[in-house]
């Protein structure tokens, strides 16, 4: 029996089929095909010899679209020897990329830890505008070094404020989001008219100031830490602060916080010096009022839309 081998095209790809010759007795002589395995792995074994020169699908002439997975193991579609991919075709299976063409995404917004400390140090500084921690800070400026009243403000603030983010995020875990947002704008308004009431060293606070030890860096950071802590407590950026962790992280909002209190009475001491001790009160207590009222309103429609 001689087997001889012809072109055929199985599901729109050319490759040999095995014909035998002089088949068995009673079928009139007519060749007969290999079976089905016989002829995939010739295909196959012809496939991985060729596998440098992809070979493109088409349909054959006439035939209908085959259901996916048809005589997969047998023959299988050809498929570029560098990506894998069906050659002349896109990759459209799920879960694939395509280097270099990802999803289009509108402009990035910080979130988490990073929005937090963004949006802490812009609430807390303007709180501080115009607040007695400036006054406060003058005071101290005149008779230590400008660093040392900074680091006292720093230790103070970090010291208050860790209490303080530890109680808003106990109250954000035992309440609902949209009631904790509303009343955070109505205390943000309320800030506002703290801020536009204005505020005064008291006579303790003044003596504190005077009487502060001059010896060393260490006694004077104590002394300013120390007043400054009690000057805060029941102060508006303690309450501001609070607020501020019901709706954001612990951390961000804690060092956020302390960031936008030393930045605000940093600055409070520069201009200072180089006014003479003189800041426009009204300007800065009006402009903090009103970033106040935008901040709360911002707060109260967002819980409203939700």
């Amino acid at each position: 029996m001689e087997h001889l081998r012809t072109p055929e095209v199985v599901d729109g790809v050319t490759g040999p089929a095995v014909v035998t010759r002089g088949g068995a007795p009673g079928d009139g002589g007519r060749p007969a095909l290999a079976p089905r395995e016989d002829r995939g792995a010739v295909l196959a074994g012809r496939g991985r010899r060729r596998h440098l020169r992809p070979v493109p699908w088409r349909p054959a002439k006439g035939s209908s679209p085959q259901p996916p997975g048809r005589h997969a193991a047998a023959y299988g579609r050809p498929v570029g020897w560098a990506c894998g991919t069906p050659a002349g075709g896109r990759d459209r299976r799920p879960g694939t990329s395509v280097p270099g063409r990802g999803r289009a995404s509108g402009p990035v917004i910080p979130g988490g830890p990073v929005g937090a400390f963004l949006l802490s140090s812009v609430v807390i500084f303007v709180a501080e505008l115009g607040d007695k921690s400036q006054l406060m800070a003058l005071a101290f400026a005149t008779r230590f070094a400008a660093w040392r009243v900074l680091v006292g403000i720093a230790l103070a603030t970090a010291a208050i404020h860790l209490g303080s983010v530890a109680v808003g995020r106990l109250a954000a875990e035992r309440l609902p989001t949209r009631p904790i947002s509303i009343v955070a704008g109505l205390a943000f308004v309320g800030f506002a008219a703290w801020t536009l009431r204005g505020d005064r060293l008291s006579e303790e606070d003044e003596k504190a100031a005077a009487g502060a030890d001059r010896r060393s860096a260490l006694a004077s950071i104590a002394a300013v830490s120390a007043t400054f802590m009690l000057a805060e407590l029941g102060d508006k950026t303690m309450f501001a602060t609070i607020t501020l962790a019901a709706k954001e992280g612990f951390l961000g909002t804690w060092l956020g916080s302390t960031a936008g209190m030393v930045a605000a009475d940093g600055l409070a001491i520069a201009v200072g010096r180089q006014l003479g001790a003189r800041l426009p009160e009204r300007t800065i207590r009006y402009g903090a009022a009103a970033l106040f009222v935008v901040f709360g309103a911002a707060l109260i429609v967002d819980a409203a839309l939700r």
